[in-house]
């Protein structure tokens, strides 16, 4: 099967998108897929297991208007088209893409696409006309979609599944397993650090909450991946407790010493603001498998049932001095399980090796109906 992964994401930045997307291209080639990458741009040079074509490799959007922003885009999405429609493949496989009319010379190929995130709410968090926008486009391009993979089930349950033609299936998000990565690392009684991993300009993300507890806490040291200083004043004005390492955007593969030495992992502690019951962030994956107990505020559709190593919190009615009292008995409560145990119960339900299975052979599915 020749699949096209179709994304607007920055395919040469080492985010843990990009690490998805990565993962997943690797276990679909792996099961004897031919698979190529088809990107906006990439603003760097990584290695993957197929061939990835970039439109650019820079986003040179800065300070531009809506407009020119919308042209850039029609432009850059063409080139991509042309390119996907001369690899012709049996499957586009797509995360949520901003539709441009030049998207409609594809209609006629078996589309599947990734539902992340409830758009509606999150275009219109991002701004007024966006979520205008995106209210017009959204339908129009989930008309050319013959099937959806959905992360969460209510994401999955509040879909006008009528635009598509034919039915969803609900997969949470996977993490690839290395055979040869280690989880060890500090021991959990002995580390003295909590993490919060989270991009900018995302509310939800709760960062401010997180420097809240961070002043109730000062016992440990936070350390906080994804917003710079300047990003994260603009969610929490005031001085940053001492206790607070802000990190900004770091990849992957240079969060590993910060992982390493973790007692405990956040989740986004807002996440009632997208209007969600469940999620799958990909923090969360990454956190199991590094063998990290995880205090989450919105439940996780893989970590459903009560287990040891993940604490479910509802935060939309809690204060921080409530957060911190469960949160130090959770602590308490997972003194003698291991980094190793936490791992390999992970692994055996948030695997690549499992979830990409069954995702390739859903696209097997509705390109044979299709």
């Amino acid at each position: 099967m020749k699949i096209a992964f179709l994304t607007d994401e920055d395919v040469g930045r080492d985010s843990g998108v990009t690490q998805k997307i990565r993962s997943q291209v690797s276990s679909w080639t792996k099961l004897g897929a031919d698979v190529q990458v088809f990107s906006m741009y990439s603003s760097e040079s990584i290695s993957w297991d197929c061939k990835v074509y970039s439109a650019n490799k820079k986003l040179k959007t800065e300070g531009s208007s809506l407009f020119t922003k919308y042209c850039k885009y029609k432009l850059d999405m063409s080139l991509i088209v042309n390119e996907i429609i001369t690899f012709d493949p049996d499957v586009i496989y797509t995360r949520y893409v901003k539709y441009v009319p030049i998207l409609e010379q594809l209609k006629d190929y078996c589309i599947v696409t990734e539902v992340n995130i409830n758009e509606k709410k999150e275009y219109f968090i991002h701004g007024f006309l966006k979520g205008l926008f995106n209210l017009y486009s959204r339908r129009k391009f989930y008309t050319l979609c013959n099937g959806a993979v959905f992360i969460a089930e209510n994401l999955h349950d509040t879909f006008d599944q009528r635009v598509l033609k034919r039915k969803g299936v609900t997969i949470g998000n996977a993490i690839q397993y290395e055979s040869d990565f280690d989880p060890l690392g500090y021991e959990l009684d002995k580390c003295n650090n909590i993490v919060m991993i989270g991009s900018a300009g995302q509310p939800w993300q709760g960062f401010d909450l997180c420097i809240e507890l961070a002043k109730l806490m000062p016992q440990y040291t936070f350390d906080i991946i994804g917003p710079n200083k300047k990003e994260l004043s603009k969610v929490y004005p005031g001085k940053t407790p001492e206790n607070v390492i802000v990190h900004g955007f770091l990849s992957v593969n240079k969060m590993d010493v910060i992982l390493r030495k973790s007692r405990l992992a956040l989740g986004a502690l807002r996440k009632y603001q997208l209007k969600m019951s469940q999620s799958s962030d990909l923090k969360v994956r990454l956190y199991v498998k590094y063998g990290i107990p995880v205090v989450l505020t919105c439940p996780d559709v893989d970590f459903m049932k009560e287990n040891s190593y993940i604490l479910n919190l509802n935060s939309q009615n809690t204060s921080p001095e409530n957060l911190v009292e469960s949160i130090n008995n959770f602590i308490i409560a997972t003194e003698n399980i291991t980094r190793e145990t936490i791992f390999n119960l992970g692994k055996e339900i948030i695997s690549a090796d499992i979830k990409e299975v069954k995702r390739l052979a859903y696209m097997k599915k509705i390109k044979a109906d299709s």
